[in-house]
């Protein structure tokens, strides 16, 4: 089946105050800042040690510093995962609503086995270093040379450090055979009354290697000091920073859009040579492109800043090395792993919540799919054939499309051209692409203000290729400069697909589920059999973090 890209597009002007990484300040900026709250990090995350092809899943609160509520000064935080050589670093972006965020860290088969950090952040924290959150985890991972040591029968069941109190009853049976049913209640206890936010709950394998203690402790807040250069809380959504060559580029022309979402831009603003871009609830499941309306290649044209990086030292390793006799039974973990991946498509990890929000959903439009028509030659012979609500008409010597308009405008206005999120200025240019890449066209008739123009309706097309010629006069905002797309994650049941294979060790998680008193939650096992856990973990009205588990058996 054909995937359709759904594309809007949006980029709108609007005066604004740049946020940008570090930054000089005066005096009367200093004193403006120091009014502004600090804030705290804490992250539940599904566990602690990791084989590639695993996924590390996490869920943030952003606290304000001085009463522990949800911080509503910054709106993305960030998470860097750092090698304990520092030989590996990489960093991860994730939105926030409401102070919370949650995503996932693939674990890919490149990490080598040993002790890594996961530093956890906000732009605002890095002025106080020492109130991020740190955590350690380690990665295991076969196929490498490294070795770890493991304790038979060791279950971490208490691996947490700080202290926590009894806040909710898990009820479920001692043991379970493989392929059962899980029907989970979660009851609060009088303790469990204060807990009111949303909480993470993990289910998942344990009893192969010792664990790192998990961190229930919030950092401490220090009375340090603001110099001259600080770092801007990020009040709005995710931003980007470019430097452009502004001898080919003209920044008040450039646009950004992206592929298959429902997305609106803000317009660059700049200070000195550099240039701001803040993308409100961007995703990352289709590319966002930079575009300049005088088409020239951007390649080389434009330079991408990195995300905002923690100098931190990362632990120092609490890693041992590993018997050789436990390593066949961690090779069977990964083979697991990869079996599990090659059914994705039957079993997701997790489903992208595509985001509600559209910018041309409150007008009308008529949608054509081109495979349900005998197909032209020319894309100007497509439209005009096929489309009774646009005709093609000579202006000035040029041919050029017209959408038939329910108001009549004044004097002649162009309509809206794009093609999977890439404009097209003329419709001479539209013409010269190939009929057979464009399979869904919409036909908006209303008048449209986009980028502080008035276009006299659109016409928006899906294309089937990603490499097309017409992506080559833009280019690709980094993947990783962008925040993870919101997902929903996946509860597994053997309802639809019994006669596959199944052989998951993370067999549920949810990383933000409200608990009014009571809680039902049904899962199944999986055909690895061991010793599990239900993990619990969240913070308090007190904004107390805590964590309670309890373990059963899969025979």
């Amino acid at each position: 089946m054909k995937t359709r890209l759904f594309v809007l597009i949006g980029l709108f002007f609007f005066s604004t105050i740049t946020y940008s990484q570090q930054q000089v300040i005066n005096a009367a900026q200093k004193e403006k800042a120091l009014q502004t709250p600090r804030e705290l990090l804490w992250l539940t995350l599904n566990k602690t040690t990791f084989f590639p092809s695993e996924y590390l899943y996490f869920n943030g609160y952003l606290l304000d510093a001085e009463n522990l509520e949800a911080s509503t000064v910054s709106q993305s935080i960030y998470l860097k995962l750092v090698s304990a050589d520092e030989s590996y670093s990489e960093i991860k972006r994730v939105s926030l609503s409401d102070g919370v965020g949650s995503g996932d860290w693939f674990i890919s088969s490149d990490l080598a086995t040993g002790s890594y950090t996961l530093q956890a952040y906000s732009q605002w924290m890095l002025n106080w270093p020492e109130s991020i959150f740190e955590q350690e985890i380690h990665v295991i991972n076969p196929y490498t040379s490294a070795k770890v040591r493991t304790e038979e029968g060791s279950i971490s069941i208490s691996s947490a450090k700080g202290t926590s109190h009894h806040r909710f009853e898990i009820d479920l049976k001692a043991s379970y055979t493989t392929r059962d049913s899980i029907t989970l209640n979660i009851r609060k206890t009088k303790e469990g009354s204060l807990v009111s936010r949303p909480i993470s709950i993990s289910v998942r394998k344990v009893g192969e290697l010792v664990e790192p203690l998990v961190n229930l402790e919030l950092a401490k807040t220090i009375a340090s000091k603001l110099g001259d250069t600080i770092y801007k809380p990020e009040h709005r959504g995710s931003s980007i920073r470019l430097q452009l060559n502004q001898d080919y580029i003209n920044p008040e022309t450039a646009i950004i859009t992206q592929q298959g979402t429902n997305q609106t831009f803000s317009k660059m603003v700049t200070e000195g040579s550099t240039y701001y871009a803040t993308l409100e609830n961007l995703t990352t499941d289709y590319p966002i492109v930079l575009q300049e309306a005088s088409k020239v290649s951007l390649e080389n044209l434009v330079t991408f800043e990195s995300l905002p990086s923690l100098d931190k030292k990362p632990f120092q390793s609490s890693f041992k090395p590993l018997s050789e006799d436990q390593k066949p039974r961690l090779l069977q973990r990964s083979i697991y792993n990869q079996i599990e991946n090659n059914y994705f498509e039957f079993r997701p990890d997790s489903v992208i919540v595509k985001p509600a929000k559209d910018f041309l959903s409150h007008l009308p439009s008529k949608e054509y799919n081109l495979n349900e028509y005998n197909r032209f030659r020319s894309l100007k012979e497509t439209i005009r054939e096929i489309i009774p609500e646009v005709s093609v008409n000579n202006y000035r010597g040029t041919e050029t499309v017209a959408i038939k308009q329910i108001q009549i405008l004044p004097g002649y206005l162009p309509a809206l051209l794009m093609i999977d999120g890439i404009q097209f200025t003329t419709s001479e240019d539209l013409f010269k692409v190939d009929a057979t890449l464009v399979d869904f066209i919409r036909i908006y008739t209303d008048p449209i203000v986009y980028g502080g123009k008035t276009y006299a309706g659109a016409l928006l097309m899906d294309g089937n290729s990603t490499q097309a010629n017409y992506f080559k006069t833009g280019t690709l905002v980094p993947e990783s400069l962008l925040s993870a797309s919101p997902k929903k994650y996946y509860n597994q049941t053997h309802l639809t697909d019994s006669n596959l294979p199944d052989f998951r060790t993370q067999l549920y998680w949810n990383p933000r589920i409200d608990i009014a008193s009571k809680k039902t939650i049904r899962l199944t096992t999986s055909e690895v059999k061991g010793e599990y856990i239900v993990q619990i973990q969240g913070l308090d009205d007190h904004g107390q973090p805590f964590y309670e588990v309890k373990s059963f058996s899969v025979n």
